[in-house]
């Protein structure tokens, strides 16, 4: 069967691959995958994992063989659900009780989206105890988590959700999920919540915790603030004589593995028109890697934006134009760290950042190693995609030989040599602006 597989030797860590299909234990169903989903978990393991690991957490599809215990779900039925990695396939075998059925009327795509984010909401929101008539914060709230715990409160009958959101701009969009106010801080949310969701972590969790009232509970989903939660003495000093305050940590999937019932919940809410998922870009299976893994990191920062998660559609054999993703920061292009670290293996992007050179019409910033994560703090971000012929930019290279930083360009050239073994005949480029479309 085909599978995106971990290899170091390939530049980005992945590569396709035909790899056995895998044979089910009798609580386990055979599920013929429609699409998975990328999410933050698979690009935090993609660097650490070991070489021939599938990666992938949650997914739809066909049961083609079920459980042969006689649980779970019949053969032929459309499903979706959870596994501890292995989902970026064409098959994969699950355990009975991390699947559920989909609804008639909603698509294979959208169900992919549903299981870890809707589940972690929902679990966390139950953490709390019961919502009904209760205060809520959300941190985060515009990433897929936030958003399921933003709708979900509302659909569990909350007195108040406030949704702590980086920016003003999605407020119109939060309000229509549920919240009753906006915030860009914890601390802006007005009176204590009972019930305070952190989907964020780090910086922001003192101040999440600060807002959680006497008797509250503060869950933090998904090991937001690492595997220790760190919170200066004046937070719990100076907490008013606040008492009482639970702390609740978990990560979603887990090994308890009985998420099928939750997820059933979940999906009659997205059937009943109750809870709204999206989908932020459709991907073959088979796609370019590098545009992939662009997605996968703006998934890292989804509390910037509403975005849902990215999908890889099914095994497809669809062939597209290699392509650099960078983003434009103060008119510098910036290429995206992780397309690009660990091809030099000799340090010379190191050596090389912050140079600029002009190679014919392209401008190129090589400052590469700070990745994606650091370029989106800049002020002024827009999505670089750049096309250009191959050969003309051998061309351009051969008119610049005599320009000091000419070797910012070859090195360029090096690099986008080296992210294919056999590099296709163009790489795309569309530049998108603040408004401004620019034909290169």
């Amino acid at each position: 069967m085909d599978a995106l597989i971990v290899d170091d030797a390939a530049p980005q860590r992945l590569r396709h691959s035909h790899i056995p299909t895998p044979a089910p234990t009798a609580h386990e169903a055979l599920i013929e995958t429609s699409a998975v989903s990328v999410n933050p978990t698979d690009l935090a393991l993609l660097d650490a994992a070991p070489n021939r690991t599938v990666l992938g957490y949650e997914f739809s599809g066909i049961v083609l063989q079920p459980a042969l215990d006689g649980t779970g779900p019949p053969a032929g039925a459309r499903v979706a659900g959870m596994v501890m990695g292995g989902a970026w396939a064409q098959r994969v075998a699950v355990p009975s009780a991390q699947l559920a059925v989909v609804p008639e009327g909603i698509d294979l795509q959208s169900a992919a989206t549903v299981p870890i984010a809707g589940v972690s909401a929902l679990r966390a929101l139950h953490a709390g105890g019961a919502i009904l008539g209760r205060r809520v914060l959300v941190t985060g709230a515009t990433g897929a988590v936030g958003a399921c715990a933003v709708q979900l409160a509302s659909v569990g009958g909350a007195a108040a959700i406030v949704a702590v959101a980086r920016s003003q701009e999605y407020s119109d969009r939060l309000r229509t999920l549920g919240a009753t106010r906006v915030v860009t801080n914890p601390r802006e949310g007005g009176e204590l919540a009972d019930t305070v969701i952190d989907t964020v972590g780090g910086d922001l969790l003192p101040d999440a915790f600060a807002m959680t009232a006497a008797g509250g509970d503060l869950i933090s989903v998904g090991r937001a603030s690492g595997d220790d939660i760190v919170l200066p003495a004046q937070a719990l000093e100076g907490a008013g004589g606040r008492s009482g305050r639970t702390i609740h940590t978990f990560f979603m999937p887990d090994e308890s593995g009985d998420y099928g019932s939750d997820l059933r919940f979940i999906l009659d809410l997205v059937s009943s028109g109750r809870l709204d998922v999206g989908v932020d870009h459709v991907e073959e299976l088979r796609g370019d890697l590098s545009l992939l893994l662009w997605n996968m990191g703006r998934k890292t920062r989804a509390h910037d934006a509403l975005v849902g998660p990215v999908l890889l559609g099914g095994p497809g054999h669809r062939r597209q134009p290699v392509r650099i993703v960078a983003v434009d920061i103060d008119d510098d292009i910036a290429l995206i760290g992780r397309d690009i670290r660990g091809i030099s293996s000799h340090g010379r992007l190191t050596v090389l950042a912050r140079e600029s050179a002009r190679v014919g019409w392209l401008n190129v910033d090589a400052h590469v190693q700070s990745g994606f994560a650091d370029a989106v703090h800049g002020q002024h971000v827009a999505l670089v995609e750049v096309e250009v012929e191959v050969g003309d930019l051998r061309r351009a290279l051969d008119q610049e030989r005599g320009h000091e930083h000419a070797v910012v360009g070859e090195l360029l050239l090096e690099v986008l040599e080296t992210l294919t073994n056999q590099l296709q005949p163009f790489i795309t480029i569309r530049r998108r602006a603040t408004g401004e479309h620019e034909n290169d």
